[in-house]
């Protein structure tokens, strides 16, 4: 048989197939993980990396997620005592070791036949388990016996309590003792990155001589005398004059002589997390066998992988050598995703080799040095065609400024370059079907640190808060509106689909709130919607905003000529 390159290429191809359908059929019991890769001890028989059994028949089911109170742990519980047919007083969960086999490889959004607030056999039948089985451990979480991270209690244990540089980006170069030297109680003082701490046998005393006794030089960071006003009029510049980083445009826009144009600006501040369990990590650096070193990390966090890697460079580690355990999260929402509290703990350890150190920031701390949710500001304008009997939407524009989670992220934790590139979420289409929609998304600069603070974008006044209030105040303030509410409020059905679960009814609730307001005209003598007033608004559910005269939380621009 001749050999030629359409059957090598035709080789190739079928060869290829064959092996991936050996791996994804014949190899399933290896891509669980092996029997002795979770963490064994000797009344332990594995099944695989995810299940093992205990001499006392209690089975051991590896929850590699973080539990914030979404009930990953019940669930999976669930899912291996039905399986199984055990009962639910043998299960017990553990924390997994750091392995490839644990991670996510995909994120089924829409994975469940039904959401919570439909009715049917399944949902009642799901609902009943839930509260007859309860949390797998939701009695220790009643009396405050489950662990979270600033439960941990170790032989030994040391307390940090930390200062963080006074500005963005500053750091700890000296510091200087009033008495000295350290009193008794307190066992050091480190500069740690971005701060200094003091260790001491309770975190009171730490923090009381931090305060006290303890004289600090700082480095400035790049922007030592920043404020919300110097901000707000650096966002207002990039606003008229910056370049989008990206620009993004669907549908036609067919505009006719007769055009009146409507403009509204909506400002986003920062937010802070705030999680209700204070921000803590705990580290100990343990000499092994041969004299090698390892290190152990007891913390709240969504990502062990990361913490882990975060971890070993900090100590100059390689990841073999370092262990993350998990705890429970009292809060998350984006903040226990950062590796800044895991580098100060590491650091604290290396400095007090054996003693495990617990460092445990004060809540003026954690508001002052979060990674915040981004301020942003926004302008929204629509084109309406006034040639017809009624109004037309012809267009809509957004152009809006925001710093990007998404590029600072990987740049803080683990080094990556940043690329420029607007926040994922803040640049999606938006849910209604406009006839034209045009969006310039610019990706401002500046030394404040910002991160992922749970649905950035949509939590918003730049987001989709933004468009139901300018929608609202669109279709609310315009005498004679109503012929275009069609036009405006039209909610893409396609688009509504293929978001997560519920958006629909959010949406449909917005749009009946619209006709709503549309519905209930104008008086004679109301001022609502003249020039020069200024309307305040109050967020109401996910995305549903209306006036609320008075207020200077979340204030939307002048909409002109309503």
């Amino acid at each position: 048989m001749t050999f030629t390159r359409r059957k090598a290429i035709i080789g190739g191809i079928v060869g290829g197939g064959f092996l991936g359908v050996g791996f994804w059929f014949a190899r399933e019991r290896d891509r669980l993980g092996g029997r002795t890769l979770f963490n064994l001890k000797p009344s332990e028989a594995g099944l695989n990396g995810w299940v093992k059994i205990n001499r006392d028949d209690s089975v051991i089911v590896a929850v590699p997620r973080a539990e914030m109170g979404q009930g990953v742990q019940t669930a999976l519980a669930m899912l291996v005592a039905e399986e199984m047919e055990a009962r639910w007083d043998q299960i017990r969960i553990e924390d997994p070791p750091e392995d490839g086999v644990y991670r996510n490889i995909d994120i089924l959004v829409d994975g469940l036949p039904f959401s919570p607030e439909e009715a049917g056999t399944v949902v009642d039948v799901a609902h009943w388990m839930a509260g007859k089985l309860g949390g797998v451990l939701g009695v220790k979480k009643v009396t405050g016996a489950a662990t979270f991270g600033i439960d941990v209690r170790l032989p030994g244990l040391l307390y940090a309590a930390v200062r963080n540089a006074p500005t963005f980006g500053g750091s700890a170069t000296a510091f200087n003792l009033k008495q000295g030297g350290l009193p008794e109680g307190v066992e050091k003082v480190v500069i740690v990155p971005g701060g200094i701490a003091a260790v001491g046998k309770s975190w009171w005393r730490a923090n009381k001589f931090l305060d006290e006794e303890v004289e600090v030089q700082w480095h400035a960071g790049p922007e030592p005398k920043l404020d919300s006003t110097t901000l707000w009029e650096r966002y207002a510049q990039l606003l008229e004059t910056g370049e989008p980083a990206l620009t993004r445009t669907s549908g036609n826009e067919s505009k006719s002589e007769k055009v009146q144009t409507l403009t509204a600006t909506y400002r986003a501040p920062y937010l802070a997390h705030a999680p209700m369990e204070p921000m803590n990590c705990t580290a100990q650096i343990r000499e092994h066998e041969a004299g090698k070193r390892r290190l152990e990390i007891w913390m709240p966090n969504q990502s062990p992988t990361l913490m882990r890697l975060a971890a070993a460079n900090a100590a100059g580690l390689s990841q073999a050598e370092v262990t993350v355990h998990t705890t429970f999260l009292g809060g998350g929402f984006g903040r226990r995703a950062e590796v800044d509290l895991v580098r100060q703990a590491v650091t604290c350890a290396l400095a007090l080799p054996g003693r495990p150190v617990q460092v445990l920031w004060s809540r003026e701390e954690d508001i002052r040095h979060d990674v915040y949710r981004p301020m942003a500001l926004a302008r929204w304008r629509a084109d309406l065609d006034t040639s017809g009997p009624s109004l037309k939407l012809a267009g809509v524009a957004k152009r809006q400024v925001a710093q990007s989670p998404t590029d600072q992220f990987p740049a803080r934790t683990i080094g990556l370059p940043a690329q420029g590139k607007p926040e994922g979420n803040a640049v999606e289409n938006p849910p209604y079907a406009f006839p034209a929609y045009r969006l310039d998304a610019i990706v401002a600069d500046g030394s404040v640190p910002v991160g992922f603070w749970r649905s950035v974008a949509p939590s918003q006044g730049a987001g989709y808060g933004g468009e139901g209030s300018w929608l609202g105040h669109a279709a609310a303030g315009r005498v004679g509106a109503r012929p275009c509410v069609a036009s405006i409020v039209r909610i893409d059905r396609g688009a509504s689909l293929r978001s997560r679960r519920g958006r629909r009814q959010d949406l449909a609730g917005e749009a009946r709130h619209l006709r709503h307001r549309l519905r209930a005209r104008r008086q004679p003598g109301d001022r609502a919607g003249t020039d020069g007033e200024r309307h305040y608004l109050r967020p109401v559910g996910r995305t549903l905003w209306r006036d609320h005269p008075g207020r200077r939380g979340g204030r939307a621009g002048q909409l002109p000529g309503l």
